[in-house]
């Protein structure tokens, strides 16, 4: 009932470890070449996030002055579009910064602790 274990030949074994190195250098150089692209990615969107942001305060301004240019002249029709959208743009800006502080207060709210019947009345 003596099993001996069959040894693994000695040109199977290398062959393995060899495949598993070029597997692992293969993961290495595939990383070095990601890793830079992700920060660059992640870099671009933050830079794109910040010039829409701009781009966006930039044509709310430039709504409001147009309504208020338009107004003097006596061309309420245009006046009355232009202060249409500026105020759609501001609703837009409002809506989109009560859904991030809605986030942030669902946040805080379920940190806290309260009695139980004061739960439902927030």
């Amino acid at each position: 009932m003596n099993e001996e274990k069959q040894p693994i030949p000695v040109k199977a074994a290398s062959l393995m470890r060899r495949a598993v190195i070029y597997a692992v250098l293969l993961l290495v150089v595939f990383l070095v070449g990601f890793v830079p692209m992700w920060f660059k990615v992640r870099e671009c969107s933050s830079s794109l996030s910040q010039a829409e942001n701009t781009l966006s305060m930039a044509k709310m301004e430039n709504a409001l002055a147009s309504a208020a240019i338009d107004a003097r002249r006596g061309d309420y029709e245009p006046a009355r579009q232009s202060a249409s959208a500026f105020l759609l743009r501001c609703g837009l800006r409002l809506t989109k910064g009560m859904i991030r502080s809605s986030r942030k207060h669902k946040e805080w709210r379920s940190s806290r602790r309260l009695p139980r019947g004061m739960r439902s009345s927030l």
